[in-house]
């Protein structure tokens, strides 16, 4: 019986690697899932990376990776995870598990490489984002803008403005208007000024005649 046990495990990781390398990868889970060892693990996670599976992947080599057991294991966790992070897009647990690898093997090439493949990535999507909130405020901007321009020149507020003014009020508006216009036409059409220029002396000259003193009286 003691004897047993132990083949009956060994058969178990035997089948579960064979089936995995004729890419039967549920096969292979079944097998590893009567299992405890690292080993079996490990290559279950292996078998979820190949099915796609990164979550369920990264599940299993983090509980190698959360032990201090085999060097060579952890290694090779932290590096898949780190693969698996990437697949998924997410640099930034893809440099940091690539960096927790490499604090094992610090001259491993492959790890290195990724790394900096990651960084990159990284980068690229930082910028990516910043330019797309960057245009979404842009966006946003100038809906505002193009909001505030219609409520401006919409006929139908203007309209509604006009009518809650008093009756004085329009009388002084069209007067307004009236000695505007002629003021324009006698003086402004006959004697070279800046746009600044008209406005002051417009002002003045409506205030000589005072009707600013009228609108005060409203």
């Amino acid at each position: 019986m003691n004897i047993l046990i132990p083949m009956l495990l060994i058969g178990n990781l035997f089948f579960g690697n064979n089936e995995y390398k004729n890419e039967n990868y549920d096969n292979a889970i079944d097998h590893y899932n009567k299992l405890r060892s690292e080993k079996s693990i490990y290559n279950k996670g292996n078998s979820y990376y190949k099915k796609s599976e990164y979550d369920k992947a990264i599940e299993e080599w983090k509980k190698i990776t959360a032990k201090n057991g085999s060097p060579e294991l952890r290694f090779k966790s932290y590096y898949n995870s780190g693969n698996g992070y990437f697949k998924k897009g997410n640099y930034k647990k893809a440099i940091e598990n690539y960096q927790n690898a490499l604090n094992i093997k610090p001259y491993d090439e492959d790890a290195r490489h990724n790394l900096e493949l990651a960084k990159k990535m990284q980068k690229k999507k930082s910028e990516k984002q910043k330019n797309n909130e960057k245009n979404k405020q842009k966006d946003q901007q100038n809906k505002q803008k193009k909001e505030n321009g219609t409520k401006k020149n919409d006929p139908q507020k203007n309209n509604a403005e006009k009518k809650n003014l008093t009756q004085n009020e329009k009388q002084y508006l069209k007067k307004l208007d009236k000695v505007e216009k002629k003021y324009r036409k006698n003086y402004f059409n006959r004697v070279p000024m800046t746009q600044e220029e008209q406005q002051k002396k417009m002002l003045q000259h409506f205030d000589d005649e005072g009707y600013f003193i009228k609108k005060k009286d409203w």
